[in-house]
């Protein structure tokens, strides 16, 4: 792949196990902010809204996954094991296991200096990415994506008790 140039998301779509029925969404949420400030002239289509939404949305999913699976836990106990997993570190870690910084629309100013791979980006790309998929579907939908990926932070977090 050339410098510039970013993967077919049609290989993404692949290994998230998930068709978006309306592209746009996909779309926004590979968009970072510098592609559409370099190409766009000052729109707003990016994906910082999604990440917001996403975000969310994976705080939900994780509160509720968790507070099922450790029933005997305190309140103190789940919220230190949701910060755990609700992080920048995880969410890029995982961004980084598919790929994602190759799918994504940035700026030649931001390929040129690692975006495809800083942590920031990758992050934020993967909480947009649920965020779009929630759009495109629903709660339940995101959650099933969300889990394919978290599960195995999740578990990680068994071992380390």
């Amino acid at each position: 792949m050339k410098t510039g140039e970013r993967k077919d998301s049609e290989e993404l779509l692949k290994k998230i196990g998930y068709k978006f029925k309306n592209k746009m969404y996909l779309k926004e949420a590979l968009t970072h902010r510098s592609y559409s400030n370099e190409t766009e002239r000052g729109k707003r289509f990016n994906n910082e809204k999604l990440e917001f939404l996403g975000d969310a949305i994976l705080n939900l999913i994780t509160t509720e996954y968790i507070y099922e699976l450790y029933e005997k836990k305190t309140e103190g106990e789940l919220a230190k094991l949701k910060s755990q997993i609700i992080s920048e570190p995880v969410f890029s870690t995982i961004a980084s296991d598919i790929e994602l910084g190759e799918y994504l629309y940035l700026s030649n100013g931001e390929i040129m200096s690692g975006g495809r791979n800083r942590r920031s980006i990758l992050g934020d790309a993967f909480e947009a990415l649920i965020g779009a998929i929630f759009k495109d579907s629903d709660y339940y939908t995101a959650k099933n994506v969300a889990l394919k990926f978290l599960l195995g932070t999740i578990n990680k977090l068994e071992e380390i008790e």
